[in-house]
């Protein structure tokens, strides 16, 4: 066997021959996700941007930790907001087996404390149908108000994909009111 860098070649062959093969999965699932969102939210001109498409912002904004930034999530920006500050995101673990999926709003601590008074005064299972969980990712800075993560089931994608979308959607529309509103 040969060693190439510390790999294992025969693991590398099989990783790449993996990885072509489940390329319509990933970054594929996300693409599906996207465009099922935008055409939900056509009213508000939404742009989803997909983690792999986005892998050189993730690099400039951080060269020492992007490498190891996982690209498994689409995600929805808000006009008037830095997209990585405010946002809708939809995320897939995959460092364990089953693959769990999260979808919810997410913003950056750093933004003004009247946008996160806004945000805290939503009653967001009315508005989303369910209570969402507030998970804060240290690493970012990041709250998620967030539904809880779910095992994705491959075996039915399309109506996994339509799942994630319709609740990317439902977070989209209530995060857009709260950060529209003037800040006091």
């Amino acid at each position: 066997m040969t060693d190439v860098g510390g790999i294992d070649e025969a693991r590398l062959r099989d990783f790449l021959k993996t990885r072509s093969q489940l390329q319509p999965f990933f970054p594929g699932i996300f693409l599906a996700i996207r465009t099922t969102v935008e055409t939900q939210l056509a009213d508000f001109d939404a742009r989803g941007t997909v983690g792999e498409i986005d892998r050189e912002t993730v690099l400039k904004r951080d060269p020492q930790g992007g490498l190891a930034t996982p690209y498994d999530w689409v995600a929805f920006g808000f006009s008037g907001y830095e997209f990585y500050d405010a946002h809708v995101g939809i995320v897939m673990d995959t460092t364990s087996w089953p693959c769990t999926m999260h979808v919810g709003f997410h913003r950056r601590a750093h933004l003004p404390d009247t946008l996160h008074d806004r945000v805290d005064n939503v009653d967001w299972n009315a508005a989303v149908g369910l209570a969402p969980t507030h998970v804060v990712i240290e690493a970012t800075g990041e709250h998620q108000l967030r539904d809880a993560a779910r095992p994705f089931d491959f075996s039915q994608i399309d109506s996994e994909v339509a799942h994630f979308a319709r609740r990317a959607a439902v977070y989209y529309r209530t995060a857009s009111v709260v950060l529209s509103q003037e800040s006091d």
